[in-house]
């Protein structure tokens, strides 16, 4: 009989009933006081243990005990409890923070700050609206992003809040003398923990009885379990790998020992995400080279030599006219404009938001999404990792029949295996078979247990000096006398049955391993049912480019079979990685589409050779023995029908456990990127073309071609305000973004995310710059004044941007067509009313000086009231025209340097390819692998 111990602790001042009560009333008293009640915050006062040998821990807690150790704040909470309300206002504060307190956004609050200062010294008694409608319409737009970004991410964490109360881990107590499962935080100190394989140990406690073997990687960073016996501790953030046994809760709250690492060790580390990599590079160029740009255009426009003169003929007044309101006038709004332009804000909204509404329709569809930006790794997936158990099937396993192999043993089979069952006391879904099929009467009365552990593909019970008997896969067990039995085994394989077998030893067992080659005693067959809808959700992966692999612990030919079955490729490319080095692994990982007799770390080793190989893996799990590879793949997915532990480090969690979920998660995650990537352009090509013009006005270029001022070259950035920008940020880039990122579009995600979306924007750039540089070449022959060739080159900005926008609905549908035709009817409408002279709100606001466009005009009565001669009213009808030329030269440009492009594009593979084949013929041989 297995000794069993108890350790009782007693508590400080729970040796007097009366002296309890008194602390208790004392407590509440102090609790009432207290406006936060902190938890897990605890002194523990415990004299030495005393181990007894009974059973009473069996019985754990009773209803009092817990109460008391609940009015003790003794509870697995660490910190504060909170409300729904408190946790939604809190999860609001959070995202508000984020999104506002952006660099891009304190960049926003600097220019204007600088227009205020710009208005007060230009203007001071100027008060009417059309000043702050015309100057600072962008705040505008940044309030609308904000308030987007803002409401979209609160509804995805939400979501995902409201979805983690399903699959939130739950904890096996012994209280009263029974069996409940409650929540995590209600676990209190002293209580009694029922273990088994794949749970999550969610506080520090100490094995009372039986050998169990843990999972201590999420603490020490190494996989390998560890063996724990009676008077061990196991620590919270570990998990369980095989054994049951019964466990008290030592530490709760902040006092478990997970909670004294750091943070970041605490922290799950995701793959590294393209686009937040890419964005966070972008960020980084963006911000030196919008403040250094700037300031060089700012102060370029100063005249320096005249302060110093003012200020050595002894006139401060006039030295503080000259640097602080003349000039600094003309430079701030240029400037400014220069800054609003090249800040691609919207492109970051636009992400933020792509993804949030992904995880609003991801939890929709039953899908818990625990990493955002593992959204994108699963577009980008071409290679699928599948367990075979309760993935291609239900995992619900039922025993045929069993054959037997041998007449030579004292004790009915069903009598061993039932003996067995009884001693084991597993979960996992062959355990459940044999206890269904063969009961679990303890017949037999067992000396030693070897629980069954996905390393050792096998358990083991000990009745006495020749009872001995093992039962799990026939190669694990029989090992050398394998061969004998292979093809009996293997036929009952190619029938997609699972074969084990039970065998006995004639040795006892010694340090958890079998002594002596045991003799086969009977084969058991059984059934694992195939999904019904695992066919139709391979044949989608198949259709649209994803490689489906199975990765299984079971015999690779009765995989085999099942993959045929639900229509994998090359299912019959299988394969055993029993006895495997680790480079014939690794070789193997690209030749064979079936794995069989996989151990953890072989999966995790198969997972990593496939990423070494360029692919963008995606690996699906529901026990203890995928954690490993879970945790290296790009993309990690659990059912939430498996261990608490797989799902605690899956970055997506199927809440209805149905695989044909998996389609609909990757078709989500292909729309968001592929989108993201499509629409990022618009944002770039601005950002792009207005980088370049800062640098040519840096430079000063726009000094030597730019129109006369007084006889003065003007030299300042092309646009004359952040107004002239307006249309294009609203029709051209922000409200087709939005449009765009919601749409369907499940093709294959490629490349990376920056490189791409680039390239889509070099044309668009480079076809505005040459038309804005031809534009100021073309000034001084036609002797166009600064707001008119201003003015022209806002025009021609804005409908090549427009071309742009049309360029990215493409392919088209009825509801792009729609969008493209909407947003040129608003553009024109509103640049047309702008050179009317239309008024509106009883002439506060002046449509022509809302937008910038107020230098041109279509009407030859404004010409004339304003005294406007025939030779300036032909002036303006040749801007006119020479705006709509740059718009042609800029859509030609366009398209021959994507043309460009893409010839360069395909010179480039086609070498690569040539390398490729010269490489191989190098290299003929290939090594060969050991089957």
């Amino acid at each position: 009989m297995q000794k069993c111990y108890n350790i009782i602790y007693n508590l400080k001042g729970n040796l007097d009933m009366s002296n309890k009560k008194d602390n208790s009333n004392d407590l509440n008293n102090k609790v009432k006081k207290k406006k936060r009640i902190v938890y897990g915050e605890y002194k523990i006062d415990r004299k030495k243990p005393i181990y007894l040998k009974n059973n009473e821990y069996k019985k754990g807690l009773t209803t009092d005990e817990v109460e008391e150790r609940k009015e003790n704040l003794q509870v697995n909470i660490d910190g504060v409890i909170e409300s729904n309300f408190s946790k939604t206002i809190k999860i609001i504060t959070k995202v508000f923070v984020k999104n506002t307190f952006t660099f891009f956004n304190i960049l926003y609050i600097i220019v204007l700050i600088l227009l205020l200062i710009a208005k007060k010294w230009n203007n001071p008694d100027e008060t009417n609206l059309n000043f702050a409608i015309t100057d600072f319409m962008f705040l505008a737009i940044v309030s609308v992003n904000l308030i987007i970004g803002i409401i979209q991410e609160t509804k995805s964490k939400l979501a995902i809040n409201k979805l983690k109360l399903v699959t939130n881990p739950k904890v096996t107590l012994i209280r009263n003398g029974e069996k409940v499962i409650v929540e995590e935080t209600e676990v209190v100190l002293d209580d009694i923990m029922y273990l088994t394989p794949g749970i999550q140990i969610v506080s520090d406690s100490i094995l009372l009885e039986g050998e169990v073997e843990v999972n201590e990687s999420q603490l020490t960073g190494e996989s390998v379990p560890i063996k724990k016996r009676p008077g061990d501790m196991i620590y919270s953030g570990s998990f369980m790998v095989s054994g049951t046994s019964y466990a008290r809760v030592e530490h709760v709250g902040k006092l478990n020992e997970i909670n004294k690492l750091t943070s970041q060790a605490k922290k799950y580390v995701a793959p590294n995400s393209q686009i937040l990599s890419s964005l966070k590079k972008l960020l980084v160029t963006l911000a030196i080279f919008i403040v250094v740009t700037s300031l060089v255009m700012f102060f370029s426009k100063w005249p320096i030599k005249d302060f110093i003169e003012a200020l050595n003929s002894g006139s401060l007044d006039e030295a503080k006219k000259i640097f602080f309101q003349l000039e600094y006038v003309k430079a701030i709004k240029p400037t400014t404009a220069a800054i609003i332009g090249m800040i691609p804000a919207g492109l970051y909204l636009l992400t933020s938001v792509a993804l949030s509404v992904g995880v609003v329709r991801l939890s929709k569809n039953n899908t818990l999404v625990q990493d955002v930006y593992c959204i994108e790794m699963l577009a980008r997936v071409n290679v699928l990792c599948l367990d075979k158990t309760g993935t291609i099937t239900n995992g619900k396993m039922s025993i045929i029949r069993y054959e037997e192999m041998s007449k030579n043993h004292s004790l009915p089979i069903e009598d061993i295996i039932s003996s067995m069952n009884a001693a084991l006391q597993e979960t996992n879904a062959t355990a459940q078979a044999l206890v269904n099929y063969f009961g679990t009467k303890a017949i037999l009365k067992p000396t030693e247990v070897i629980p069954f552990s996905s390393e050792r593909k096998y358990s083991a019970v000990s009745f006495g000096s020749n009872d001995n008997y093992i039962i799990g896969a026939p190669e694990f067990v029989l090992k050398g006398s394998f061969e004998k039995y292979a093809s009996i085994i293997g036929d009952y394989a190619n029938q997609g049955l699972r074969v084990i077998c039970l065998a006995q030893s004639s040795l006892p067992f010694k340090d958890g391993k079998i002594q002596r080659l045991p003799r086969l005693i009977a084969l058991i067959l059984i059934e694992d049912q195939i999904r019904e809808e695992a066919y139709d959700t391979i044949q989608y992966f198949k259709d649209n480019g994803v490689e489906v692999k199975v990765i299984s612990g079971d015999n690779p030919v009765t995989v085999s079979e099942v993959a045929r079955r639900v229509g994998i490729e090359n299912a019959d490319k299988c394969i055993s990685l029993d006895g495997m080095s680790d480079d014939e692994i690794i070789e193997a990982a690209t030749k064979f589409t079936v794995f069989g007799r996989v151990k953890p770390e072989q999966k995790k080793l198969l997972v990593t050779a496939l990423k070494n190989n360029g692919k963008t893996v995606a690996m699906t799990g529901d026990g203890v023995n995928d954690i490993p590879a879970l945790k290296t793949a790009d993309c990690s997915i659990a059912m939430a029908s498996g261990n608490d532990a797989v799902k605690n480090v899956a970055q997506l969690v199927l809440v209805d456990s149905n695989f044909s979920s998996m389609p609909k998660v990757v078709a989500e995650g292909r729309r968001v990127i592929n989108n993201v990537q499509q629409t990022a352009m618009l944002y770039l090509v601005k950002t792009l073309f207005m980088t370049v013009l800062a640098v040519l006005t840096a430079i000063g270029f726009f000094k030597v071609f730019g129109p006369e001022i007084d006889g003065v070259r003007d030299g300042t950035f092309p646009f004359a305000g952040a107004k002239q920008l307006l249309i294009v940020e609203m029709f051209a880039i922000g409200l087709p973004s939005i449009f765009l990122a919601v749409q369907s579009n499940n093709s294959p995600v490629k490349g990376n995310f920056l490189k791409n979306a680039l390239k889509s924007a070099t044309p668009g750039a480079v076809g505005v710059v040459c038309a804005i540089v031809f534009s100021y070449m073309l000034s001084k022959p036609y002797g166009f004044t600064v707001p008119e060739i201003k003015t022209v080159v806002a025009i021609t900005a804005t409908f090549t941007i427009l071309i742009v926008m049309c360029r990215a609905c493409v392919p088209f549908t009825r509801k792009k067509i729609f969008l493209c035709v909407v947003m040129w009817a608003l553009s024109l409408t509103l640049i047309v009313l702008s050179m009317q002279q239309v008024k509106l709100f009883s002439g506060k606001i002046d449509m022509y000086d809302m937008f910038g466009f107020d230098s041109l005009t279509w009407e030859i009565k404004r010409i004339e009231a304003v005294g406007i001669d025939k030779e300036q009213e032909y002036l303006n009808a040749t801007a006119l025209w020479l705006s709509v030329s740059m718009v042609i030269i800029s859509l030609a440009v366009m398209l021959g340097v994507e043309l460009l492009m893409k010839n360069f594009e395909l010179n480039r593979e086609i070498n690569k390819n040539k390398v490729k084949e010269q490489e191989k013929r190098k290299n003929p041989t290939i090594k060969k692998i050991k089957y």
